[in-house]
């Protein structure tokens, strides 16, 4: 099956899925390939003196320790404390699903927001995919985001929420 890996800001206690970018590689073979890492350099960019249209998430992360989190790592690797005694085995990968702020949705409402095409390119795969759609509708709904609302209906029709919540029913969500 292979590990599946998440990038962790420790200091914020916050962290991003790439998966959550439409469906994206979250394996080795797939990090930084893909939108993902573009959002990537947007959190970690100092953009103090640059102009740009990423909004508050534009260098969130700068300067902070970033690490990618496998969630088959050993528990306390790195010297970062993360077993309890109550799950001795717990990892980064399950401390961060458990205790840090997910910020993957905000990360794509801002590249949907800020490139030209981003938003229909994700409408796309959320029309061919349903996990795609989960994650775009959960960004429209948990973050706002008027670009990707407008791309989903031209891509899916106007009745697209149904089909959002359709596919969210079916995985009991």
């Amino acid at each position: 099956m292979g590990q599946h890996f998440l990038f962790v800001n420790l200091r914020k206690r916050q962290f991003l899925n790439p998966v959550r970018f439409a469906g994206e590689g979250a394996k080795a073979g797939a990090l930084l390939h893909g939108s993902h890492a573009l959002a990537i350099a947007v959190l970690t960019t100092d953009f103090d003196h640059v102009k740009h249209d990423f909004g508050p998430v534009a260098g969130a992360w700068s300067g902070d320790r970033i690490v990618i989190a496998g969630d088959q790592a050993e528990p306390n690797a790195d010297g970062i404390e993360t077993a309890t005694a109550a799950d001795p085995m717990r990892n980064l990968y399950g401390l961060a699903y458990l205790e840090f702020e997910d910020v993957t949705h905000r990360a794509l409402a801002t590249l949907c927001t800020a490139r030209e095409g981003f938003a229909a390119e994700i409408a796309a795969r959320a029309d061919r995919d349903s996990g795609a759609l989960i994650d775009a509708g959960m960004t429209v709904d948990d973050v706002g985001c008027e670009a990707l609302e407008k791309a989903l209906a031209e891509r899916i029709g106007p009745n697209w929420r149904q089909r959002y919540w359709t596919a969210r029913r079916a995985l009991g969500q």
